[in-house]
């Protein structure tokens, strides 16, 4: 039955400890106990999983592509559940397969819908289920009402296409409720948006979004460190009121993101490390994206808002206001002639790289990246802001040359470091974002660093030229792993 369905684009993803024998096309997962078995950002339409018990951290639906349908497979026989389990099963699964009449029965009895509640094997319900991928209306995703994006853009209408993909995907795949903030055209930026949310998922009731002007001062302002403080303190207080819901605010996350970047990371990526934060699965406060300058060209970017541990600033003397190292700071992590963005991109990669392959967070005192991921509780604490005490003298060695000033996440950072000194702040290294310079810049760039250390980073080159792809006119976010 499934192979004759073939002629329609849907994957199938089968979750269990055996599937025999193999059927062509459906892809058979091993999940780990515990951990979610998407996290290679595999996207399915329709998802078979049989596993006793229900385990919350193994819950597929956030992870499904869009339109997708869950069934799961119970084995053995049953007359109860906990309640617990019972509203677990109703959130994650669009039909429960049992072994017999009693035990289909026995899920009706919990008030499941009749028709989604069938003995195995019915594979004429499974090719209905599959056809509906295409032909009916989309499930809705878990409500995910603990996360916020707040996104800042300098021209609404100049948001890119993949930017604009990674937006509508969390509002209406993943429920997160989206704040903008922003100049230019926001109208025509609305309008992109709900072409695009009509285009895509016709039918699927969206999460909230605004597109908000920038304050009337921010006209005003000549520097841009001002300017860019001015907005992330307006946005901050738009935060708060978004989230004013949450009971307790460290179960829940904000993801701040520069909406005017050529590429975002992987939105399941983003969405599981957010989800992680939240459900306290990480200790990690601040998690960081590893930007880069171009796709093609992996040389760390944002150099100007990180600090490494303990009170290394890597931003190259020649662009501080201050143009001496400091003697608390390892002179050999300072972007120069001997350590440049190619090599501080690979040494996070490097520090990074956990025993079983898998790239951990590495521990930082600030940073951003152009998009990060801050646990609410720390990023709404009004002790701090992204002006608190930013002339005061412990700032002073993060001053940029031109404008005499230090980053705005540095100056958040150093706060919340006062305030709460076991805050945790980190760099994801396999979590890219794609900053987008001219290509006058771009060609400038490689030629100064080619023959240093971009040759010995071959194998970073290749991951990066694969980072982001456009195929037939539609955008596809990678993960780290370059699974897509």
């Amino acid at each position: 039955e499934l192979n004759e369905i073939g002629s329609t684009s849907f994957h199938v993803s089968v979750l269990a400890e055996k599937f025999i024998p193999p059927i062509p096309g459906v892809e058979h997962k091993v999940p780990s106990l515990g951990a979610s078995p998407f996290q290679t950002g595999f996207q399915a339409d329709v998802v078979v999983q049989q596993r006793v018990p229900v385990h919350s951290a193994a819950h597929p639906t956030s992870y499904c592509g869009s339109g997708c349908r869950v069934s799961r497979f119970f084995t053995g026989e049953f007359g109860s559940f906990p309640e617990k389990i019972v509203n677990l099963l109703k959130q994650s699964a669009d039909m429960m397969w049992a072994f017999s009449e009693y035990d289909t029965e026995s899920f009706k009895s919990y008030n499941f819908d009749p028709a989604q509640s069938l003995v195995v094997p019915d594979v004429d319900a499974l090719a209905k289920a599959i056809k509906s991928v295409v032909q009916g209306p989309m499930r809705r995703q878990v409500t995910n009402e603990n996360v916020v994006l707040a996104g800042l853009i300098r021209r609404g209408e100049k948001m890119s296409p993949q930017t604009l993909e990674f937006t509508t995907i969390m509002s209406c795949i993943h429920n997160v409720r989206i704040s903008i903030v922003g100049g230019g055209r926001l109208d025509i930026l609305n309008n992109m948006y709900e072409t695009k949310m009509k285009e895509k998922y016709p039918g699927l009731q969206c999460a909230p979004i605004d597109f908000v002007s920038e304050p009337a001062e921010f006209a005003l302002v000549k520097h841009r460190v001002d300017r860019i403080e001015i907005l992330r303190n307006f946005q901050k207080s738009r935060i708060e009121g978004l989230l004013g819901h949450v009971s307790n605010l460290d179960h829940a996350t904000v993801i701040l993101a520069d909406m005017d970047l050529e590429g975002l990371p992987s939105v399941d990526k983003v969405n599981q490390l957010a989800t992680d934060i939240g459900n306290g699965r990480t200790d990690v406060d601040v998690l960081c994206s590893n930007g880069m300058i171009d796709k093609h060209y992996p040389a760390y970017y944002d150099t100007f808002a990180t600090v490494l541990l303990p009170d290394t600033f890597v931003q190259p003397l020649v662009s501080r206001q201050i143009k001496e190292a400091w003697p608390d700071e390892d002179q050999s992590l300072i972007v120069g002639d001997n350590f440049n963005q190619v090599d501080l991109f690979g040494w996070f990669q490097d520090q990074g790289q956990g025993s079983d392959g898998v790239l951990n967070p590495v521990p930082v005192r600030s940073c951003f990246g152009g998009l990060s991921i801050v646990r609410a509780s720390k990023f709404l604490d009004r002790r701090c802001s992204y002006t608190t005490d930013k002339d005061s003298i412990s700032n002073a060695k993060y001053r940029d040359d031109e404008d005499g000033q230090a980053c705005e996440h540095v100056v958040w950072n150093n706060c919340m470091k006062r305030v709460d000194p076991e805050i945790s702040v980190a760099i994801q290294p396999d979590m890219y974002t794609i900053w987008k310079r001219s290509e006058e810049e771009i060609e400038d760039y490689v030629l100064l660093e080619e023959g240093k250390a971009a040759e010995g980073r071959r194998e970073t080159l290749e991951i990066a030229s694969n980072l982001t792809r456009i195929a037939d006119g539609n955008h596809t976010l990678l993960n780290g792993n370059q699974t897509d």
